[in-house]
């Protein structure tokens, strides 16, 4: 923008000194005639009169020249050297058309559109959905059937409730990774410290209910595994299994529960 109006300044300027320098009282430009030896010409004194003599006068034929040649000159001709005054604003007008396009040219600069970032209300709608994928999926059948698979020593798709627990499976550390993510950003961005505390909390709950899922898991693969052992004290330890997978059941059940609330605090403000 500066480079511009400087542009428009000089322009300016010398339109102006150009038609100062180019305008004379007849708008137009002054002539000079040299003399002889290129000196400036200067005015003679008008020739002094002589007495009349009494030879008779010689009659030339007007307009004639030496060598039989006529010279005419038109009337109205231009004086020699003069210069037309609108000559002058064309050039004027062209030296400033030339400078605005130089100056366009050189201010001109990349524009770097920043992507958008999204702000948090993005953020908690992007990390509810997340995270209600994530309730509906760290249950306890989902527990039962990991524990099982890690007995069985398969882990693979068999029937059709366990295709479905394996693809969920699959999917939760990513899914896991990317609520956290959305989440973190969504307390980092919240208008206020209660909008940040709920993100925080629904984080926090998230990650009890999955270490509840494990732990519920863990449980079930040792009563199989003692289950499937022997001994004198075969039936006590069984049944410190199963208390074991009951304990772990509940504190699955506790951890779901605070998640849920956490999610509805979350759905609020999203």
């Amino acid at each position: 923008m500066r480079r511009a109006r400087i542009s428009w300044l000089i322009g300016v300027l010398a339109v102006v000194a150009l038609l100062a320098a180019a305008c004379t009282g007849d708008g137009e430009l002054p002539t000079t005639t040299s003399g002889e030896g290129g000196g400036p010409s200067t005015t003679e004194a008008p020739a002094t009169t002589e007495a009349p003599t009494t030879e008779a006068p010689t009659t030339e034929a007007p307009g004639t020249t030496e060598g039989g040649g006529s010279e005419t000159t038109a009337p109205g001709a231009e004086e020699e050297g003069t210069f037309p005054i609108w000559l002058v604003v064309v050039a004027g007008v062209v030296v400033v058309g030339l400078l605005i396009w130089a100056a366009a040219r050189g201010g001109k600069k990349d524009v770097v559109v920043a992507a958008a970032v999204p702000g948090w209300k993005e953020r908690a709608q992007a990390s509810y959905g997340a995270s209600r994928w994530l309730y509906d999926s760290l249950t306890e059948g989902l527990a039962i059937w990991r524990g099982n698979a890690q007995f069985s020593g398969t882990t693979s798709e068999g029937s059709t409730a366990e295709t479905g627990n394996a693809a969920a499976w699959e999917q939760l550390a990513g899914r896991m990774n990317q609520a956290r993510d959305d989440l973190y950003a969504m307390e980092a961005a919240a208008p206020d410290p209660n909008t940040a505390q709920v993100a925080r909390n629904v984080v926090d709950s998230l990650n009890s209910t999955r270490s509840a899922v494990d732990a519920r898991a863990e449980a079930r693969y040792n009563y199989r595994t003692v289950e499937a052992g022997s001994g004198a004290d075969h039936d006590q330890a069984l049944a410190e299994a199963g208390d074991r997978e009951k304990r772990a059941g509940a504190n699955l059940d506790a951890a779901r529960q605070s998640l849920s609330q956490a999610l509805t605090a979350l759905s609020s403000v999203a």
